[in-house]
């Protein structure tokens, strides 16, 4: 009878990203100050009064959508702790743990307009960059 155990075993653990920020001008009010007035052409009478203080407050916000570029770096190192534990539980030894990449571009075109004398003007610029996608685990069994 032969044992039915596969000798290798592979999990992949998916990367969760972190949630993305974008930082935005507030305006706060931060008291109120005494003014006095002038009220009526005629006959003037001075009037005070409350007005609100403002300032302005740069503050980072959720936009609660997932980042493109910040993975959740503990949740995904806890996800790869929990996996190589189970298989480990399981009788597996780890042989390796390998970060699988995606690429991530974007592009922008500008025709730009005819100027006389110049030919027409325009800019275009592109970018690229790649993020941890997965965790792949492969692990052997008694190894």
């Amino acid at each position: 009878m032969t044992d039915e155990t596969p000798i290798y075993k592979h999990i992949i653990v998916p990367v969760q990203m972190d949630e993305s920020y974008e930082t935005r001008t507030l305006r706060r009010q931060t008291g109120t100050r005494t003014v006095q007035k002038s009220k009526g052409l005629l006959n003037p009478e001075k009037v005070t009064k409350e007005e609100p203080v403002y300032e302005y407050v740069e503050e980072s916000l959720p936009t609660g959508q997932p980042s493109d570029t910040n993975p959740a770096s503990a949740i995904v190192g806890e996800a790869v702790e929990a996996a190589c534990n189970d298989l480990a539980k399981d009788g597996y030894g780890i042989i390796s743990i390998t970060p699988i990449l995606r690429g991530v571009h974007g592009h922008e075109i500008s025709q730009g307009v005819l100027k006389k004398g110049t030919g027409i003007t325009g800019h275009s610029f592109g970018f690229g960059y790649s993020v941890t996608d997965s965790i792949l685990i492969i692990a052997k069994r008694g190894a």
